[in-house]
């Protein structure tokens, strides 16, 4: 089997778990959810300052949703031994970081649909810019770079994290430092999106992050899983 395809069942595998489970998105999007209350009732109802806030705010509240998201990720297969299974199959082991990869993104990315519908029931915020279809697309593609940045990062740390004891306090020690450039660049991308403004520098910074992050990963993926 190529590794496409064996990454591809692995991240369907997940998906359908999370589907049954509902173990991971409803706590994601209550984590992100409350953070958002708290900055409302910080903000009050200032719209000019919850405008200025908005992309701070809402990466803020992605990025630790995220984490919560990455500590579950090897967490069913780790608690059942199921990953020396996986570990002994006769494909690549590169296969579940990419499927691990695929099926986190698209969690993360649905999470943030109803986080930014949060956002502006609690703070009457537009967070589309002046131009309403191009904003939803110029937003849902600093989106899906963002997710699939930030998730080719946190799945080889919390690999690195899954086999210790201290996984719950280690993953977010490691992980925002090394997160921090693509929080960074995804403000910016929110920012330009609410302004009108263009979001290639944004959007080509997160799929460089993508690409070169999953390179490496792909390289050290199989050392960090054994250790």
């Amino acid at each position: 089997m190529s590794l496409l395809r064996v990454a591809a069942a692995i991240a369907a595998k997940d998906l359908r778990s999370e589907i049954r489970s509902r173990e991971r998105a409803p706590a994601m999007l209550l984590f992100a959810a409350l953070i958002l209350l708290v900055m409302h009732f910080a903000v009050g109802l200032d719209s000019a300052a919850a405008a200025a806030l908005a992309p701070g705010v809402i990466q803020t509240a992605l990025l630790f949703a995220g984490t919560l998201g990455l500590y579950r990720s090897f967490a069913p297969e780790t608690e059942s031994m199921a990953i020396h299974g996986l570990m002994l199959a006769p494909v690549d082991r590169a296969a579940i970081y990419f499927g691990k990869v695929a099926s986190g993104a698209v969690l993360l990315f649905v999470v943030q649909i109803p986080v930014l519908a949060i956002y502006e029931a609690l703070f009457s915020v537009n967070l589309w810019g002046v131009a309403p279809v191009h904003g939803i697309l110029s937003l849902g593609a600093v989106l899906a770079c963002g997710s699939l940045a930030f998730t080719a990062l946190g799945v080889i740390v919390a690999a690195i994290c899954a086999s210790t004891s201290v996984r719950e306090v280690l993953l977010p020690l490691l992980l925002f430092p090394l997160a921090a450039p693509l929080v960074i660049a995804g403000v910016s991308g929110l920012r330009a999106v609410m302004g009108g403004d263009p979001i290639g520098e944004a959007v080509r910074f997160l799929l460089f992050a993508a690409l070169a992050l999953g390179a490496v990963s792909w390289m050290v993926f199989e050392f960090a899983l054994e250790e």
